[in-house]
């Protein structure tokens, strides 16, 4: 039975405050928080005027008082990390950055943007390409795009990534028969770094190969397919 004459106190729950609206406020680490992610600073079963203001616009139909924040975890944080790089389109465009890039390791990943290992790929260059600035300039190339270079590098697998140097070819001895491009992914960042300091200090003292720093447990293995041979 209520009490006569006075007004009716929240019935307090197992977890908290029991509002006379029915719904349930919890207290110490589980009470509500504002759209801005504070704790609400008002007393239990007293929402503050920024939870109000996020309930009226749900209700209004305008979704939530905070904008959303992107989830860049998994697949979809990949994908948003190639965007960041900028890419080559057709055979004149890789051209010309052949041509133009200068005193500079010249970095091309042939592959494609839905690829699973491209994608790994483009994490760690985009991770690495603001450290590596100085020394090297990244881009993306769709292999469908560029078919003459694809043959010209007997590109089999994807991704492939082929180095310059003011406009020379820079091979690297991984180990592996193919000394012309790197096929896979890198495994670590510092695995992409200690390649292109590699380079480009082989590449300053005017070698055109040079032996590649990485842990061959680090190195994809694969067989050797050629096309048109």
């Amino acid at each position: 039975m209520g009490r006569e004459g006075g007004e009716k106190k929240p019935l307090r729950g197992r977890h908290g405050y029991r509002s006379p609206c029915g719904s349930t406020t919890t207290t110490a680490s589980a009470m509500p928080t504002s759209p801005h992610g504070d704790r609400d600073a008002h007393a239990p079963g007293a929402p503050g005027p920024l939870l109000l203001l996020a309930r009226a616009r749900r209700r209004a139909g305008w979704g939530s008082a905070a904008p959303r924040r992107r989830d860049f975890s998994g697949s979809c944080g990949l994908v948003g990390m190639s965007f960041l790089l900028p890419k080559l389109s057709c055979k004149r465009e890789v051209d010309q950055a052949i041509k133009s890039v200068a005193e500079k390791v010249l970095v091309l990943r042939f592959g494609r943007d839905n690829d699973a290992v491209c994608l790994q790929l483009d994490d760690i260059l985009a991770k690495t390409a603001h450290d590596l600035s100085k020394m090297a300039v990244i881009y993306l190339v769709d292999v469908d795009n560029v078919p003459v270079y694809t043959q010209y590098f007997d590109i089999s697998y994807i991704p492939s990534t082929v180095f310059f140097f003011n406009g020379q070819h820079m091979k690297v001895d991984y180990g592996s028969p193919d000394h012309t491009k790197f096929i896979g992914s890198f495994k670590t960042k510092q695995d992409f770094i200690d390649l292109i300091e590699v380079i480009y200090r082989g590449a300053m003292r005017g070698k055109l190969i040079v032996r590649s720093p990485i842990d061959p447990n680090n190195i994809p293995k694969y067989d050797l397919l050629y096309q048109g041979i």
